[in-house]
């Protein structure tokens, strides 16, 4: 989705409210959250609103966009900046809500605070602060935005910061392998946000037997990780998953070409995608969420976009709830197009079968 038509889809949404606002405010009341914070909000699925769900008209989005600039959070000249971050975009299922935060929706950045990492096959320079090299490894230990460009024949970009700290990876048109694990991996952080700029293309891949066999996808996240921009992203999982992370997943925008000897897209407790293109071969299941512990977690959301999906397991997996609003999905599976023990929304409006 591009950032004028979601501009105009927010913006329409946002009318349409002003005129059931008594519901929306009712609903985020009763979730204790606040649409104007960027704290992440997520649906609890519950047994009692699993017969109100065979209407995806039950579904509404609601956003508080204010000001001047676009969803992306690009000011009316264009300019990358991050000063002026876009309201989060929530959308409400039943009596819950599913929330895009400002940094989920954010894939600009200001160039003149960036560090920059240019790769040439084994050499890497890095121009800026909060990189360094330790053997093969690119390491992030500091909060910010880093832009890659280039090949990195054998290495890895790891990233360890703390809690709190957030990083933003911006992708030029890279091209990374990795012979023994994975080639992004998200030790820790608060959230990191792999961001894809317009026009780009970039490719990720891993071996098929590396060396630490406890990463279990190509880009490998153990906390919170979302992609944004609109570029292009090719991830090849010869080893395991794609992409895989241990929290919540979140893709905003973007064209993905995703290959995996698992499952080609991996969320331990949420996958939430608000539209993109994504093309998927994979082994096992296509897009899986585990989590059936904690009452918040175990959903998969789809706000539109066009998917392409070849599994020789499952299309959709997840244990609490299933929601797709708008959208095609073109799935083509050995084992169930949407496997869910909770309730599904929208599957037989939007997924139509390939076989």
């Amino acid at each position: 989705m591009r950032k004028i038509e979601r501009l105009f889809i927010i913006s329409a949404a946002c009318l349409f409210f002003s005129f059931i606002a008594a519901g929306c405010n009712s609903q985020s009341s009763d979730n204790g959250t606040d649409p104007s914070t960027g704290d992440t909000a997520v649906i609890t699925p519950s047994d009692n609103i699993a017969s109100e769900a065979a209407d995806p008209s039950g579904i509404d989005s609601v956003s508080s966009q204010t000001g001047t600039t676009d969803a992306s959070g690009s000011d009316a000249s264009g300019t990358n900046t991050s000063s002026e971050k876009p309201d989060p975009i929530v959308y409400n299922v039943s009596d819950n809500q599913i929330r895009f935060t400002s940094y989920d929706l954010t894939d600009t950045y200001d160039e003149a605070s960036v560090t920059l990492i240019q790769m040439d096959k084994m050499e890497v320079t890095i121009t800026g602060v909060g990189a360094s090299i330790q053997d093969n490894k690119i390491v992030i230990t500091q909060e910010g935005t880093y832009i890659f460009e280039g090949n990195l024949t054998n290495g890895q970009i790891y990233v360890n910061v703390s809690d709190q700290e957030k990083v933003q990876l911006v992708l030029n048109n890279v091209d990374i392998f990795c012979n023994t694990s994975a080639p992004i991996y998200i030790a820790n952080a608060d959230k990191t946000v792999i961001t894809l700029p317009e026009g780009t293309v970039n490719s990720v891949s891993d071996s098929f037997a590396p060396m630490d066999d406890t990463v279990k996808g190509c880009i490998y996240s153990k906390d919170d990780l979302t992609f944004n921009g609109t570029g292009t992203l090719n991830v090849t999982g010869n080893y395991n998953n794609a992409i895989s992370c241990k929290n919540d997943l979140t893709i905003v925008d973007g064209t993905y070409n995703l290959t995996a000897a698992n499952n080609a897209l991996k969320g331990n407790d949420s996958i939430s995608i608000l539209s993109c293109t994504m093309t998927i071969e994979s082994m096992d299941d296509g897009c899986k969420v585990d989590n059936d512990v904690d009452a918040d977690k175990g959903y998969l959301f789809i706000a539109g976009g066009s998917f392409d999906i070849t599994a020789n397991d499952d299309c959709f997996q997840c244990p609490r709830a299933f929601i797709i609003q708008g959208g095609h999905v073109l799935a083509r599976c050995y084992g169930k197009t949407v496997n869910c023990d909770g309730y599904s929304i929208g599957a037989e409006s939007y997924i139509s079968s390939g076989y």
